[in-house]
């Protein structure tokens, strides 16, 4: 399975295994697990949870190299109120490579 590193600017923020997909809006979703480097943009995220992160700079990358072009990056972070997890990210319209080759039906 292929992991995904996800990053704010250039500041590797955690990875996800995206294991849940939603191949008619080409979006894929997973539990974030962060990096030290997500410290610097967590309060941030909290603020944003409900709305529009793209100030952030959030992108997703295929095994850490390989960017995935979409349309945006989002990520739900609710662990000021859950003490166990509470983090998902979510790749919203997946277009390069095509959701179908990054999770092929099994």
């Amino acid at each position: 399975m292929t992991r995904f590193a996800i990053y704010a600017g250039d500041t590797l923020i955690g990875w996800s295994d995206l294991e849940a997909i939603d191949r008619s809006m080409a979006t894929a979703f997973g539990v974030l697990s962060t990096e030290a480097g997500y410290e610097r943009v967590r309060d941030r995220i909290i603020s944003l949870r409900d709305e529009d992160q793209s100030e952030v700079g959030l992108t997703a990358r295929m095994g850490g190299d390989q960017p995935l072009v979409c349309e945006f990056v989002h990520i739900a972070d609710y662990s000021d109120e859950i003490t166990d997890g509470g983090l998902e990210v979510s790749v919203h319209g997946i277009t390069d490579p095509k959701i179908d080759a990054l999770f092929p039906v099994a």
